[in-house]
């Protein structure tokens, strides 16, 4: 069975697996709080995120895709270096499960979808358009990252079944 790890990165992100059948399983990305000076941030859970991707790759994920992210206009210096960190350590965890990775655009893999340059929202609709029996899964606004990991896998899971004459 071709199955494919999705992976929007960030605090709000997901992770997803997906086959050419559907929608196997979501998970917010694992957080926890900490306190940094005066107050509490999210941050990755290093462990709990290894956790899940040795599941995946157990699994049988032939490949995670990986939004490729960059830092945007005045984001503040302390949150780039935490969201920088974090993505480095989603994906130094993809290599030590064992799971090969490819980065993606988000226009490239949203362009499919009909996405680019619509809202959080309209993810969330496309990825219950998609899965239809795992909508209650994108039903909140604050969804939005499950839904993105859930499309970006899809997007895998042809560009694969493309890639092996499997379309």
């Amino acid at each position: 069975m071709l199955l494919v790890l999705g992976i929007d990165p960030g605090a709000t992100g997901a992770l997803a697996l997906v086959s050419r059948e559907g929608l196997v399983r979501v998970h917010d990305m694992p957080t926890v709080k900490v306190q940094v000076g005066g107050g509490l941030r999210t941050r990755l859970n290093y462990s709990e995120l290894f956790n899940l991707l040795q599941l995946a790759h157990v699994t049988g994920a032939h490949r995670a895709f990986i939004e490729r992210v960059h830092s945007a206009p005045r984001q503040g210096v302390s949150s780039v270096f935490a969201f920088g960190e974090m993505y480095g350590a989603i994906r130094m965890a993809v290599t030590a499960a064992g799971t090969p990775q490819e980065l993606v655009e988000p226009v490239t893999w949203k362009r499919p979808h009909k996405l680019v340059g619509q809202t959080k929202d309209a993810s969330r609709q496309r990825a219950c358009e998609l899965f239809p029996e795992h909508s209650k899964l994108f039903s909140r606004k604050k969804d939005d990252g499950r839904a993105d990991a859930a499309l970006i896998a899809w997007y895998g899971v042809r560009q694969i079944a493309t890639e092996q004459g499997l379309d």
